[in-house]
């Protein structure tokens, strides 16, 4: 009974409540991640697999351009206003909105007609096919990022994990389909249109915005959003950036197969990268709160308690899962396991150090100082991409994992240097 009355409590905690809504998204979104890869290497081989994380890694770069930081606008605002002025709010979410119709259109049709030459420019003609057809996505995957943050500033985070799930869930169906019905690899890449769609028609209801509201354009509030978000926008693109640059280098400097190889891992990364990351998406609405309320004690308090939490949790998973890898024999051959495994304590060694501090590696944009926490994400990303372009020259996939631990590392250090410099802890 005591047992059950600690459970009880804890769930009417909302950051609790709300962080097992982010991690079940995890766990699903883990699963999906391994069962697609699984599924194109089964059906079509490393090479296309090799080509679709290609096509996955620039669509997601392109479309985080085409954001052009009007979510973190929209999070920030909605997170301070929430409180304070319901109506100037719900101005800001319209005017939001407005804003990444007009940049998703944009980019959608630049992304397109870009397409075929990024595929000459690494070598890929196949890659150019899918960015093609991934490009009809990038509209829809701008206002979905605006309009996911938005429930994210208003701390409706089990509807938000519920929209990443859906996400997940609808890209993996359709790869099933294309797989079990034999359709040419290059359809692929609809995956990410049919998810999108789904995810802009169905995510209406929950934000409760008529059609009536959306027809009136407040164009203040939408310069607003333009000036917020393109200072903010860097800092975005180079955190996005900074993650994939491996996998863009690889890309440019190697096959498609090797790019597939790498990609087991890099799976694997990213997946377990998603438990610090939810600590920081379920924080960031509430360390914009404190800092704009200027409580530096109370906030001093909650910094810790949820950096140290995604230390520990990070930490445990990473220790479980290099221990159990090798069970993926069932799946890979014995020397893809190896290498892999190899590749994937490298890369997790830099994770777990980096977990202390990514919950708040959004700091100064939380502040209102997004110039700041672009300078120190594009530092961040100049490290890496150095260090992978030297490195992998030498010692090839070993070199590209190497290069982004040591970068995660730097990231750490650079991160806590500067927020003490600005004294907001």
């Amino acid at each position: 009974m005591y047992f059950l009355q600690i459970l009880k409590n804890l769930f009417k905690n909302k950051f609790f409540s709300d962080s097992v809504s982010l991690y079940s998204y995890f766990i699903i979104f883990s699963f999906c991640g391994l069962l697609i890869y699984l599924l194109i290497l089964y059906y079509f081989g490393v090479g296309t697999l090799g080509i679709f994380i290609q096509v996955y890694t620039f669509y997601i770069i392109i479309s985080q351009v085409s954001s052009l930081g009007l979510h973190d606008s929209a999070q920030r605002s909605v997170s301070i206003l929430k409180y304070k002025d319901k109506r100037l709010q719900e101005t800001n979410k319209i005017s939001v909105i407005h804003a990444a119709i007009i940049n998703g259109s944009l980019a959608s049709i630049v992304f397109f007609l870009i397409s075929s030459k990024i595929g000459i420019f690494i070598g890929s003609e196949q890659v150019g096919i899918g960015l093609k057809s991934s490009s009809y996505a990038v509209f829809f995957f701008t206002l979905n990022k605006v309009l996911l943050a938005i429930l994210n500033g208003d701390r409706k985070i089990r509807m938000f994990s519920f929209f990443q799930i859906l996400r997940s869930t609808s890209i993996l169906f359709f790869i099933l389909f294309i797989c079990v019905n034999q359709y040419p690899s290059y359809l692929l890449s609809y995956s990410f249109v049919f998810s999108e769609f789904l995810i802009s028609i169905l995510i209406i209801y929950p934000l409760r915005i008529s059609i009536k509201s959306l027809l009136i354009i407040s164009k203040n509030k939408i310069l607003y959003h333009y000036k917020f978000g393109i200072k903010t926008f860097f800092s975005s693109f180079f955190s996005e950036a900074f993650i994939k640059i491996d996998i863009l280098c690889i890309s440019y400097f190697m096959s498609d197969k090797n790019v597939g190889i790498y990609s087991l891992a890099a799976l694997f990364f990213e997946g377990i990268l998603q438990i610090p990351t939810m600590f920081r998406i379920n924080a960031n609405p509430i360390i914009a709160e404190l800092l704009y309320s200027k409580n530096k004690d109370k906030f001093i308090k909650f910094l810790k308690k949820v950096c140290l939490s995604s230390l520990v949790l990070t930490s445990v998973f990473v220790i479980s899962f290099i221990l159990v890898f090798p069970v993926f024999t069932i799946f890979f051959s014995p020397e893809q396991i190896s290498n892999t495994r190899t590749i994937l304590i490298i890369l997790l060694s830099g994770l777990v150090i980096y977990s202390v501090v990514l919950p708040f590696d959004f700091i100064f944009l939380q502040a209102g100082m997004p110039a700041i926490q672009s300078a120190l994400n594009l530092v961040s990303l100049l490290i890496n991409l150095s260090l992978n372009i030297f490195l992998i020259n030498m010692f090839g996939l070993y070199g590209a994992a190497i290069a982004t631990s040591i970068a995660l590392l730097f990231a750490g250090i650079n991160l806590i240097l500067l927020s003490k410099l600005f004294k907001l802890f």
